[in-house]
């Protein structure tokens, strides 16, 4: 069976999406849709096409290989290729061939399902890798390098005995590829260093050496090892603790193989220095060799703009104890991460990434290296260095953000060292003692001054709780205090910043005292507003009054009186906003849940008796009168009960529905049924045939002048009426729908109801609204009729997004007689190019115009279009074309005369002018000159897209072949 078709594309595309959606849709099976891929490979299709095809055996292996045996098959068919045909100028698609082996390989674990099969492809890959120097299959042996070193990692040992050719082989190869030779051979050799560390058997004077340098065992053939050691990254991170070599193993061909490496690595590119740095510090430092060895790379690294290398730098510090480098050359890093972190031309992130290494800078403790959290930042740094931090005039708010919380930490640093002798840590309390971080975070808080919302509020909320986290015994809290509880007052529009500031504080500091002192001020403060100043944000307000309530320790009285009071003043209740409604019942709701009814019964009472008489909207207003029943008729503690969340995860107001609707745990409504899929396609969409339409009919404006437009501002008005940005011209189409009386039908659906038409199709459509009929019988609806319609009309309103004809699919859901839910799947409604056709936009009549103004006819408005595309005036492009019909016995202008009579401007024998207007906004004109031969019809439009659409329409409307 063939998967792929003419579109074969579309197919690929469609399996990269979703394999499983396309086997499904196709009805094939994984297997099928493998030997299908195979067959291509072995063929001679192009080389792109079957690079594709590896590409999706590559990432869907799990989906596409079922079983063992259909890996097996498929592992060996391509392994077989490559065998056979390795050496050819397709190095590109064979080295797709050698990843996707790999992919399998690894994938499917064959050192333990298929240990004879993998051994076997080791074999080829070490017979591809020895052809050293062969620099036309360069790109061949790259790719094998990059596969042993993918089973290497997967099966750490596999390849040790194989080490000491890989340098040899590594040190003579003389093209790019040698990187990839040295890749592979420092990655094993840490592997083989693991091994003798971890393994005693290992731990003798010529172990190592034997490994790195003798060659005694040839590269071919290959074996697989009895077993390998457990090298997992538990061990590795044993080792990270120190572990060494045992005194009796030589290292001396190590440091050679080292040495060696490290003047290799400049030849490398990026990716691969940095892998290779990364793999040989690792085995430096668990041989316990010298670091030293790694003193040129990190300074030349320090003087970098690439991140990457500048990580390394990183990395190398804090792999090595702290004589690896010099106080100046600390120094000398610290000023240069100060610099990326405010050089302006720098990426924004960057410079945060910068910081963020700052501020987790390696130092040396108890001899091993730390490092160290946030909270110890730079706690060293000397006056020089530490002005780099401080904000500057265009940092962006993230930024700025990042500085204050660093000057924070320096603050905290320098006051936790405070009885120090170190006369650095004197400078730094000289200097944290007269740092003013309020000073610092006004640079913040200036946009909020003026209302300013978005990240600038987030970024100054969000340091403001870090601030006070870190200073919240000191005098700092209560600025903080004050200039929080001012910015909200000023700007009630940063209400929901500061509940969030809050609710932090209650997260990480439960003992503070902040949350309610602030809640308390910024409720009294609410409630000695006035009137039309709290209405301008009572959203805002009313959300802060809801939290205030919620505190048990403040009193909820004034503010339920000052409710009262607004809605007496205002003209809420007669407006009935159900959201401002709704907050204010949750004032009321949240009061009854944390403070006794006795307190509060007066008050709450009042207010809820207003809200239920007066209130516009019947939902407060049912709630309210709910609410006020329960004020008067349940006690304190069974109400503050039923107003708390349910152990079961309900909230108050669906407890209460459930408490009205007749018990607590009693459900609302038994559970619907499951929609039930009828597979016949019962029903039918038919086109309602066009002499039938009466609801829209065409213009047919021939002999039709229109009255009142200026000549000279035709196309001006077409071109904004196109152009405008929302207008967009839709095509209706009336169908009727029916039963299908080709399907057999049972007493349910003889008669369905509430039917709902969902049409799907490409993106060049916009999303149909979905078609609703509510009600169809069998009886009067199981054809289409002329006279009269007995079936269902439905008229379904298309958006096309580019003039292009489709095909829909259509989906029906349905209730039955029963009550049950069914749905269908209906034959597809396809659209072509001629039921997008529509007429051409006119500018509105005389009664909107002058009486001066010249009369212009329909002739007149498609010459002043033509002439305006043709010349390209007002910014209109355009695209002409010819198109040349057979007219034996006049036939062919006959066709289009007939077809086309809706939009036909002119018509005087031998010209016709015919002008249409499609969806979006586009216009196709068309001026047909004829004599007795032929027909030509010139084309003028302004999207190209279209023209082979016209051509087609043009030469199907003959009735015998056309003459080009």
């Amino acid at each position: 069976m063939q998967v792929f078709g003419e579109n074969w594309l579309g197919d690929l595309a469609a399996i990269r999406r979703s394999p499983r959606a396309f086997l499904t849709s196709r009805r094939v099976s994984a297997d099928t849709l493998v030997l299908d891929i195979l067959e291509i490979l072995f063929s001679d299709r192009a080389e792109v096409t079957k690079i594709s095809l590896l590409g999706v055996l590559q990432e869907h292996v799990e989906v596409l290989f079922s079983d063992a045996l259909s890996v097996e098959h498929t592992f060996a068919s391509l392994k077989d290729m490559f065998e056979q045909s390795a050496g050819t100028a397709e190095v590109n698609f064979y080295s797709q061939v050698l990843t996707t082996l790999t992919t399998l390989a690894v994938s499917f674990d064959f050192l333990t399902t298929q240990p004879q099969l993998l051994a076997s492809y080791i074999n080829t890959l070490l017979s591809n890798l020895s052809k050293v120097n062969v620099h036309d299959q360069a790109a061949v042996r790259s790719c094998t390098c990059h596969g042993l070193r993918e089973l290497e990692l997967m099966y750490p040992g596999l390849l040790a005995v194989k080490l000491g050719h890989f340098f040899a082989m590594a040190n003579q190869e003389q093209s790019y590829v040698a990187q990839d030779y040295m890749l592979l051979a420092v990655t094993v050799m840490k592997h083989v260093l693991h091994m003798v560390i971890a393994d005693s058997q290992w731990h003798t004077e010529p172990a190592l050496n034997n490994l790195l340098t003798s060659r005694s065992e040839s590269l071919l053939p290959y074996s697989l090892p009895e077993s390998l050691p457990d090298l997992d990254y538990g061990s590795e991170a044993r080792l990270s603790l120190g572990s060494l070599l045992p005194g009796l193993v030589d290292t001396k061909e190590l440091r050679r193989a080292v040495s060696v490496i490290m003047e290799f690595v400049p030849n490398m590119t990026s990716a691969c220095h940095l892998l290779a740095i990364r793999e040989l510090m690792d085995c430096v430092r668990w041989t316990g060799l010298s670091p030293t060895t790694f003193k040129h790379e990190l300074l030349r690294n320090l003087a970098t703009s690439n991140l990457s290398f500048l990580h390394l730098a990183l990395l190398l510090k804090m792999k090595f104890p702290s004589e690896f480098l010099e106080d100046e050359e600390d120094e000398l890093l610290l000023h240069r991460l100060l610099i990326f972190g405010n050089h302006h031309d720098l990426p924004f992130e960057q410079r945060l990434l910068s910081y963020h290494f700052l501020r987790h800078f390696p130092t040396q403790g108890m001899g091993q290296t730390i490092i160290p959290s946030e909270d110890c930042f730079m706690a060293g740094l000397d006056e020089r260095l530490r002005s780099h931090i401080y904000p500057m005039v265009f940092d962006s708010d993230a930024m700025m953000q990042m500085k204050l919380d660093s000057l924070s930490l320096q603050q905290v640093a320098g006051s936790e060292n405070g009885h120090s002798a170190d006369d650095s840590m004197a400078v730094l309390r000289t200097s944290a003692s007269q740092l003013d971080l309020m000073a610092l975070l006004q640079c913040l808080h200036k946009p909020l001054q003026y209302g300013v919302c978005g990240q600038v509020a987030a970024a100054f909320y969000r340091t403001a709780f870090v601030l006070y986290c870190r200073h919240r015994s000191t005098p700092m809290a209560d600025d903080i205090y004050k200039l929080l509880v001012n910015t909200v007052t000023k700007h009630p529009c940063y209400t929901v910043h500061t509940i969030d500031f809050l609710e932090c504080i209650r997260k990480t500091h439960p003992d503070s005292t902040l949350p309610l002192n602030m809640l308390r001020s910024l409720g009294e403060q609410t409630v000695a507003t006035p009137i039309d100043q709290l209405v301008r944000y009572l959203p805002f307000h009313l959300t802060l009054l809801q939290h205030v309530v919620c505190e048990p320790l403040i009193d909820p009285s004034k503010i339920l009186t000052y409710l009262l009071k607004v809605l007496h003043l205002s003209r809420l209740c007669q407006q009935g906003d159900w959201s401002l409604g709704n907050k204010i019942l949750s004032i009321c709701s949240c009061s009854l849940q944390h403070h006794t009814s006795s307190s509060i019964y007066r008050d709450m009472g009042n207010l809820l008796i207003h809200i239920s008489s007066h209130y516009s909207d019947v939902d407060i207003r049912d709630r309210a009168r709910l609410y006020y029943n329960l004020v008067t008729s349940v006690s304190s503690n069974k109400l503050m009960d039923l107003l708390a969340q349910g152990s079961d995860g309900t909230s108050a107001s669906q407890r209460l529905t459930r408490l009205v609707e007749g018990g607590l745990t009693a459900p609302s409504f038994p559970p619907a049924t499951p929609v039930q899929h009828v597979a016949d396609t019962i029903l039918k969409l038919t086109r309602i045939p066009q002499d039938m339409v009466t609801s829209l009919p065409k213009q047919d404006y021939r002999d039709n002048p229109l009255q009142g437009v200026n000549s000279s501002e035709l196309v001006d008005w077409y071109v904004k009426q196109i152009q405008a940005t929302n207008f967009q011209l839709k095509v209706s189409l009336p169908c009727f729908l029916h039963y299908n009386e080709a399907c057999a039908y049972n007493a349910d659906i003889k008669q369905i109801y509430a039917i709902c038409l969902h049409l799907t199709t490409t993106a060049n459509y916009a999303p149909v609204e979905d078609g609703l009929v509510s009600f169809l019988r069998r009886r009067s609806a199981n054809a289409p009729v002329s006279s009269p319609p007995a079936c269902a009309p439905i008229s379904l309103l298309l958006a096309p997004l580019t003039p292009c004809p489709a095909l829909f699919s259509v989906r029906a859901s349905y209730s039955g007689k029963g009550g049950d839910t069914f749905s269908t799947d209906l034959a597809d409604l396809p659209v072509s190019f001629a039921d997008l056709f529509q007429p051409l936009q006119l500018p509105p009549g005389s009664k909107d115009w002058d009486k001066d103004k010249v009369i212009c006819s329909r002739q007149l408005l498609f010459e002043k279009l033509w002439t305006a595309y043709v010349e390209e005036r007002d910014g209109l492009k355009h695209i002409q074309s010819v198109v040349c019909i057979s007219n034996k016995q006049g036939a062919g202008v006959q066709a289009l005369r007939e077809e086309m009579s809706h939009f036909i401007i002119l018509d005087s024998g031998n010209l016709l002018l015919i002008a249409v207007a499609l969806p979006p906004r586009h216009t196709l004109l068309m001026r047909v000159s004829s004599s007795d031969a032929q027909s030509v019809v010139s084309l003028v439009t302004d999207v190209w897209e279209v023209l082979p659409l016209v051509e087609e329409y043009i030469h199907g409307l003959q009735k015998e072949d056309p003459a080009s």
